[in-house]
């Protein structure tokens, strides 16, 4: 028996003393066995290096096992039961929680989805590190750590009572495996242990079986005296104190190695490193992982290394594996990021989540409409859309989903189908049993369906031909393990009884503690993995990105004891190594380790712009000869100073579709006056002119304009428009290219908006004057209106649940209110309403409104139109209902927002139907208020001709009162002169109401030919990005480019800027 330690102070050495005795296997030993033990984590990176460094014979000698797979291995055959996986493990374990979750003091917690996979984790630990934890908490515990042990021991104890029925689990493997490290199994075995930094219990007690057993006995650890990080010779010391108290004897062979940075790091003794350190100094992540793929390229390029030679090491991968991913892909580099996908991931998995999901919400419409959208849910996309537009627009949810489809709408059979599919799919389901065997069994058998089957298929085709071959190997084996996870909930579960909700729970527990971990596509590819993969990995250049403050990240804490409690069972004799302290000295250690490697080393971080570099570097950086430090200007000052060298380096780095975007983007500054280097330019043109010469030839020539579409057809189809097209462009050019030119809606959804309610509103108005009933019950006819609106096709999905109807309800006395301002105007003024929704078009009551200067004609409606006679004249005022706070204002006529009254007054002024008596807004209240604020509340806002006549017509309480609560007009003191109104008072003069008609004339024109010369910047005016549907494509959020209205614009004003007249006083 020969049992040899395998020191070094770098680990990396340590192990890499395992590969020569491994070689040296005699090719004619074949009865001998050689067993490589290591992490789970780590036994497909020890198969790739032996693979590598081994002769043929030698890697098919070699067997690799973690110490889970060593025991089947021994002999799987004297196992006591049924092997109980994690994911099985976690949901038998819900199962019992949710059994006892009253009588547990933890039942918040417990309610939360991960807390089966944490007590599961936890319940392992014990096992694998407390054997003796029933007479450690036997023990006085202080008051918090008992409430949590009692529960962890209660369920600790119903699920030992479950495997007791013939199962076992992780923790009981470990267990049987000191037993099986026989010497009849280790007959002319030689074991060797490599890559561990730690040990626990039932695996010490393996360890010392093996070492007496087995024919030879190897470890290979790190071991550095004086060392300031215990963690680095942890292993070492528990292998040695455990032989020795068992009288083992045991030799060692240290590799000695007193290197400066060995002294350094884990002595802390001052020591200058000859070799030269390179960091780069990161503006941000992205130009991080930018970096890397540039010195990876380029490295490879030049210095002829392969990509399996790299390796990239972070503290954290998972931060950033998406991006690495995505940049390495526009790179051209292969990279293995070694993902792990929990199950629940899957689609499929997803869309049968949903199913159970919708069933027991009711057909809640947020479940119903996600396994709508699953790629498994059997629908052409066109009809999927469809339906879900239908749901949001009328409203449908839970029952409503049962009733079929009104046949009056025009999609009603595509709709139909997918209701009825969707409907089928879930009484499926619902209609399998009350037990954990029926329901899995249905779902089993559904996934094994012919359908689903075909779906797929259809599913990994498209996988295929987009080149997803990483995701489609996770798919393939998620169906396998699918099956298996349902095949074991009926076999561990059995016919238990369970409610559709607590199903769901275990089996979405289920799921999600199932992880797949994939191999690499590819055998030349840069790894990326976390600090210790690194070390095994056998990279000539490795890449430690991340390095910034916070540096190891610490893990948050997510198990059910805390490190106090840990700490507490600790000292009471539990041997417990997994509070947040260990594990950050442990990551501390790692690191350390990494640096001291023989492979070149580059390290990056993200600084600010402060400059130097985080503290975690500083000391690091001091001990080195030479440092070059690396930094996004470094290359920026390379293409100013014109550095033929470095620039070469530049465009070597990058793939042909990059170049060639660098190349446009430098054309481009050049273009706009920026400096521009020909140099780097023409070797951008050379290094990418092979396939893209005719597309590159163009960048130095002038760009020709292309002929502009027909925008007259797009904008203004046979020559019409209305004012709030013209309105909407002055509001934004850009927002309206997006609203009239790309036509982009939000699509209509049953919720009641401010929008809504104003349609509404104005609905109930325009009924309730053209009822013409003044002098009737008011409350009546009113509510009779509302409820006859809300029953009408273009409301009715507002108002069809009792919720809805609330809304109803809470509108009515507003409603009651502005008719009954309006019915007062009207009782109390000569004019008459003599059109409702007076419509400007081809056979309407109006034809279009043609305007000088243009060939566009307007149409569109007014809400109301009022006339009087005066003398035998008719005069003609115009009301536009308005809810919120808006007001007539000069200034939004002078910005062209608001010129819709003086475009339809024009309009009648033109035909001859009267003369101008005003223009107005009446306000309707959509902030529903218990009772009117005051008098002027439903006051017209807007002007009214300067005359007596007209102010006395429009209210017959003015001449008494001396003001209007009808129009904003008041009288000041009379004076010799005759008529004085006061300062207040919002009255135009004739020419006044020509010069604002004019003005308004004028601003549809210059819009339209605007529009026509294909005007579309962003370009708002002054307040209105706040409200904007369109924000989140122009992304204006800094409201850069705004245009700015003057704060006050009289009517002086108006007429100056129309006829250029002064201004007169």
């Amino acid at each position: 028996m020969k049992i040899i330690l395998h020191t070094a102070p770098q680990i990396e050495e340590a192990v890499n003393a395992m590969y020569p005795l491994l070689a040296a296997i005699p090719p004619d030993d074949l009865d001998h066995r050689h067993f490589v033990l290591a992490p789970d984590r780590y036994t497909q990176t020890f198969e790739q290096r032996v693979m590598e460094r081994l002769p043929a014979h030698g890697a098919f000698q070699t067997e690799i096992f973690s110490f889970r797979r060593l025991l089947f291995r021994l002999n799987r055959s004297s196992l006591p039961g049924e092997y109980l996986s994690s994911q099985s493990g976690i949901m038998v374990l819900r199962r019992l929680i949710l059994e006892r979750e009253s009588s547990l003091s933890m039942r918040r917690s417990a309610q939360a989805k991960g807390f089966a996979e944490n007590l599961y984790d936890l319940l392992l630990k014990l096992k694998y590190s407390c054997p003796d934890l029933e007479k450690i908490c036997s023990q006085e515990l202080s008051p918090r750590l008992n409430g949590r042990m009692t529960d962890i021991r209660m369920l600790s104890d119903a699920y030992r009572e479950f495997l007791n029925q013939g199962y076992f689990d992780s923790g009981d493997l470990l267990k049987a495996l000191p037993a099986l490290c026989n010497s009849e199994n280790l007959c002319n075995t030689s074991v060797y242990l490599a890559g561990f930094d730690q040990f626990n219990y039932w695996e010490k007690q393996a360890i010392v079986n093996m070492a007496r057993n087995a024919e030879s006995f190897h470890l290979f650890c790190s071991r550095i005296s004086d060392s300031i990080y215990e963690e680095a010779n942890e292993v070492f010391d528990t292998v040695t104190n455990l032989f020795a108290s068992e009288s083992i004897p045991y030799q060692i062979e240290e590799a000695a190695d007193n290197t400066p940075a060995i002294r350094f790091f884990f002595r802390r003794e001052e020591a200058l490193l000859s070799r030269p350190a390179i960091c780069y100094r990161a503006a941000g992540t992205f130009d991080e992982v930018q970096f890397l793929a540039e010195d990876i390229r380029n490295t490879v390029l030049t210095q002829g290394l392969r990509y399996h030679d790299i390796c990239v090491a972070a503290a954290n991968p998972d931060s950033y594996e998406s991006l690495i991913r995505k940049t390495f892909d526009d790179y051209e580099i292969p990279c293995f990021t070694n993902p792990s996908f929990s199950l629940s991931e899957h689609p499929l998995c997803r869309y049968l989540v949903g199913l159970l999901r919708a069933a027991i919400g009711r057909f809640d419409r947020e479940n119903v409409l996600r396994c709508l959208k699953s790629p498994f849910f059997e629908a052409d996309t066109a009809a999927k859309d469809a339906f879900e537009n239908y749901c949001l627009q009328y409203g449908v949810e839970f029952d409503q989903f049962k009733e079929p489809i009104s046949r009056h709408l025009a999609e009603y059979e595509s709709l139909e189908r997918v209701r009825s599919c969707l409907l089928s799919e879930l009484e499926y389901i619902l209609s399998a049993g009350d037990n954990y065997s029926a329901l899995s069994c249905r779902i089993l058998e559904y996934v094994e369906s012919p359908a689903c089957t075909a779906a797929l298929e259809r599913f990994h085709t498209r996988l295929a031909s987009n080149d997803e071959l990483e995701y489609l190997a996770f798919s393939v084996q998620a169906i396998e393990k699918l099956k298996e996870l349902l095949t074991d909930m009926g076999r561990f579960l059995k016919e238990a009884p369970c409610t559709l909700s607590e199903f769901c729970t275990v089996f979405d527990n289920g799921l999600s503690a199932a992880h797949l971990s994939l191999t690499p596509t590819e055998c030349d590819c840069v790894s990326v993995g976390d600090l210790t993969s690194a070390l095994y990995s056998g990279a000539k250049r490795i890449y430690i990105i991340g390095l910034q403050e916070g540096f190891p990240p610490i893990s948050p804490a997510k198990g059910l004891l805390s490190d106090s409690d840990i700490e507490e069972l600790n000292q009471l004799g539990a041997e417990l190594h997994f509070t947040q302290e260990y594990q950050l000295r442990r990551k501390k250690c790692q690191c350390m380790q990494l640096c001291c490697t023989n492979a070149d080393l580059i390290l990056s971080c993200v600084c600010s712009d402060t400059g130097g570099f985080p503290p975690v570097l500083d000391d690091f950086l001091r001990q080195h000869v030479s440092v070059t430090a690396l930094d996004r200007q470094y290359y920026d000052q390379a293409y100013l100073h014109e550095d033929r060298q470095l620039l070469a380096e530049l465009v070597r780095k990058k793939t042909r579709s990059r170049n060639t975007k660098f190349l446009i983007e430098k054309v481009t500054d050049g273009r706009q006056g920026l400096y521009l280097s020909r140099d780097f330019t023409n070797a951008l043109y050379d290094a990418v002119c092979s396939d893209s010469e005719a597309l590159l030839a163009k960048l130095y020539a002038t760009a020709k304009a292309s002929a502009p579409r027909n925008l007259n057809e797009l904008f203004f189809r046979s020559n019409l428009t209305s004012v709030s097209v013209i309105e909407t462009y002055y509001t934004c050019p850009y927002k309206h290219f997006l609203r009239y030119g790309l036509r982009l809606q939000q699509r209509p959804v049953a919720e009641l908006k401010p929008v809504d309610v104003g349609s509404f509103l104005h609905r109930i108005a325009e009924l309730y004057v053209k009822n013409n009933d003044f002098n009737g019950n008011l409350e009546r006819i009113v509510s009779n209106i509302c409820d006859q609106v809300a029953k009408s096709e273009e409301f009715y999905r507002y108002f069809a649940s009792d919720r809805q109807l609330l809304s109803l309800a809470r509108m009515k006395p507003e409603c009651i209110r502005f008719c009954e301002a309006i019915r007062d105007q009207l009782l109390h003024s000569r004019f008459e309403s003599v059109y409702q929704e007076a419509e400007f078009n081809t056979g309407a009551a109006f034809d279009c409104i043609e305007l000088p200067g243009t060939d566009i004609r307007i149409r569109g409606k007014i809400d109301r139109i009022d006339r009087t006679i005066i003398g035998g004249v008719p005069y003609l005022r115009i009301i536009d209902y308005k809810t919120g706070n808006t007001k007539y204002e000069n200034r939004k006529l002078y910005s062209g927002e608001k010129i819709q009254l003086m475009i339809y007054l024009y309009a009648l002024m033109k035909d001859g139907a009267g003369q101008p008596a005003g223009a107005y807004y009446f306000p309707i209240h959509d902030k529903f208020r218990s009772e009117r604020t005051s008098d002027t509340a439903y006051q017209l806002r807007g002007y009214t001709l300067y005359e007596q006549c007209v102010f006395e017509a429009s209210d017959d309480r003015l001449a008494e009162l001396g003001k209007s609560s009808v129009i904003p007009v008041s009288y000041g003191k009379a004076t010799d002169s005759g008529l004085n109104v006061s300062r207040t008072s919002k009255v135009l003069t004739r020419e006044q109401f020509e010069a604002c008609m004019e003005f308004a004339c004028g601003r549809v024109v210059q819009a339209v030919e605007e529009i026509r010369s294909g005007s579309r910047q962003i370009h708002p005016t002054e307040g209105s990005c706040d409200y904007c549907e369109y924000l989140s494509i122009c992304k204006n959020y800094r409201h850069t480019n705004v245009r700015r209205i003057p704060d006050r614009v009289t009517p002086e004003d108006i007429m100056e800027l129309t006829h250029g007249q002064p201004r007169t006083e």
